[in-house]
């Protein structure tokens, strides 16, 4: 990671954040279109160097948004590194290509697929035919600017996690960083960037066969697509909070922050080695935040939208609740999931998760929509559930990129980010109402401790009682596995 002189505008901007060699500057970004908003203006503030890792970039508004600034971006000569999973990256290999081409741009792509590159039957048949390599992804979300200011969290670089796609969008979170926690941040994004599964784009086979050797015939497809890009605005002058919009704030010498003790982690680049070996391998996230919620005393609340516990985290949360402490999780319904096989083994752990006595809330769409602050915000779309949180004893907040599942376990390398803050957690449950379950049904065992049922609080305070999954036939949420 470099570090941009002192006078740089976003090393200034850290500086006056107040960070000690303890604590560290936050900001926390639940309101899509300010988070959206934030990240352009940190890059085009950028003065020294972007690194930028994401699982998933699109060519829609978004991605195409974000894309041109790191051209622009490198235009001013700022490096630009741009690592992605190469999951999402079917038919983009121009694109990337293009953006690739402009001097000062370095882009590599996490485990990528030599074949199929340009059809996702191809695809889905080369990794039937590599399916212990390529079932392996990187998971994680990270920006670093001028190795002073970070983003950290859950959202995807597309327009579904901004709340600007038609169909459907998602509930998210993350958060702004300055201070000592940028530094381990980028050591995370530099061990990956050299890590054995990142390889240079253009590098690869079946991409640089493809290549056009002159460089602005690479630049063209790029070139003509960004052209494309809209520029997003924050939307509202203030946000929920009533903060300004970043560059706003910035220019007006008024940033907002909480300070706390942060810290960072992530699994190794190359977990799925290490997974196979078994010994000697480095603690994986899943390991360390089971081990951060066993610490808890009074309360833990965990924000999942893909949560499958699993053997050991049920019995953690067996143990919490034995000593008398307080569980809540908050996840999406079978329905609303845009991840129905998840749903579905989640479905299995229903029971048991409740039988530990802990408190177990839904996401659903029809209850976002009842919402009338939610309703606003989705529109017609789907409302779901994307953000990745858990809070403790409303003291300690963990964010980052990690599901409560099998794959963010076993499969898929993710990043977290630890925040010591009453502030923080006080801030995430105004922000989500999570004490009101906003958008939520709350599922209950019944008195004969077998069946279940799903409660949702009406605005005027009314209570709508189902006896099946919301949002599910009866025939889909029986429970049959044929």
């Amino acid at each position: 990671m470099r570090v941009a002189a002192a006078g740089a505008p976003l090393v200034r901007i850290a500086a006056q954040a107040g960070a000690t060699a303890e604590l560290s500057a936050v900001r926390l970004f639940p309101q899509a279109s300010f988070a959206l908003d934030a990240r352009l203006e940190l890059l085009r503030r950028a003065s020294d160097s972007i690194d930028l890792q994401s699982y998933h970039l699109a060519p829609d508004r978004t991605g195409l948004a974000v894309l041109r600034e790191l051209r622009d971006a490198a235009r001013r000569g700022v490096r630009v590194r741009l690592l992605l999973d190469d999951w999402y990256n079917t038919g983009v290999d121009d694109l990337l290509l293009g953006l690739a081409a402009f001097e000062n741009v370095e882009l590599r792509l996490f485990n990528p697929f030599v074949t199929g590159r340009d059809g996702s039957l191809a695809r889905y048949l080369s990794l039937a035919g590599d399916l212990s390599r390529l079932n392996h992804r990187m998971h994680n979300k990270l920006l670093v600017v001028d190795g002073a200011v970070a983003m950290a969290g859950g959202r995807n670089l597309t327009d579904a996690y901004f709340l600007r796609s038609a169909q459907a969008n998602f509930i998210d979170f993350e958060v702004l960083l300055a201070g000592p926690v940028v530094a381990q941040l980028g050591a995370v994004f530099d061990r990956y960037w050299n890590g054995p599964d990142t390889i240079p784009i253009s590098h690869i086979p079946g991409v640089e066969a493809t290549a056009a050797p002159d460089l602005s015939a690479r630049r063209l497809p790029f070139e003509q697509q960004v052209a494309r890009a809209d520029s997003p605005q924050a939307g509202a002058p203030r946000d929920i909070f009533n903060r300004l919009p970043l560059g706003a704030e910035i220019d007006a010498g008024q940033f907002a922050y909480l300070l706390g003790r942060v810290g960072a982690f992530a699994d190794a680049p190359d977990k799925r080695h290490q997974q196979a070996l078994r010994e000697g391998r480095a603690e994986t996230t899943t390991e360390r935040y089971l081990k951060l919620l066993a610490t808890a005393r009074d309360e833990v609340t965990i924000v999942s939208p893909y949560f499958v516990p699993g053997p050991e985290a049920l019995e953690t949360f067996r143990q919490l609740r034995a000593r008398g402490v307080v569980v809540r999780v908050f996840t999406n319904s079978t329905a609303s999931s845009d991840e129905p096989l998840v749903g579905a083994f989640y479905s299995r752990y229903r029971d048991d998760l409740l039988r530990t006595g802990l408190k177990l809330y839904e996401v659903a769409s029809s209850r976002v929509h009842a919402d009338e602050r939610l309703d606003k915000l989705f529109g017609r779309s789907i409302g779901r559930l994307h953000a990745k949180l858990a809070i403790i004893d409303r003291q300690l907040v963990l964010v980052g990129s990690m599901n409560a599942d099998p794959r963010s376990a076993r499969l898929n390398t993710e990043l977290g980010v630890t925040v010591r803050s009453a502030e923080l957690s006080q801030a995430i449950h105004l922000a989500y109402e999570l004490d009101a379950a906003t958008g939520t049904y709350e599922v209950r065992l019944k008195d004969d401790g077998r069946t279940l049922e799903w409660l949702g609080r009406r605005p005027d305070g009314s209570v709508e009682r189902l006896d099946s999954p919301p949002g599910l036939s009866w025939w889909e949420g029986c429970g049959c596995s044929c």
